[in-house]
């Protein structure tokens, strides 16, 4: 597997992370002690820097509320055009028979906030790559 903390790439990684100064790149809630091994590779999970399912009306129901005041604005159709892959550790549900995840709806979200204030649907042949735990979006016609 990729995402083991003994990869060859990761661990060339870290070593030039390692030589930054540490006034910018001491973590603040990522230390040692607050990461496990199992962090890397369901990183798209509950974890230390995203809460999937905890917390007050993080459940089914703020998972299908927010889904469909997303399909209310959704002029882009961006709910048929993107599909959640479930990789690494990602809660889903399928609501309204599209499968729903947290980084579905927050990247689309963003793609909206993009959109309103970049105007992107009027370019042409653009790739958008949501920097976080979602994968790049190509070719979606936007």
């Amino acid at each position: 597997e990729y995402l083991q903390l003994n990869n060859p790439r990761l661990q060339d990684l870290q070593a030039r992370y390692s030589v930054f100064s540490n006034e910018v790149t001491a973590p603040l809630v990522w230390t040692d002690a607050c990461v496990r091994p199992d962090d890397i590779l369901y990183f798209r999970g509950d974890n230390a820097y995203v809460w999937q399912l905890r917390g007050p009306n993080m459940n089914i129901m703020a998972y299908a509320l927010t889904t469909f005041y997303v399909k209310s604005i959704d002029q882009l159709r961006l709910l048929e055009l993107l599909e959640e892959d479930e990789f690494f550790g990602n809660y889903t549900f399928r609501i309204d028979n599209i499968l729903i995840s947290r980084d579905l709806l927050d990247s689309i979200m963003e793609i909206y906030f993009l959109e309103k204030h970049l105007s992107l649907s009027i370019s042409k042949d653009m790739t958008i790559l949501d920097i976080g735990p979602f994968s790049a979006f190509e070719g979606c016609g936007y």
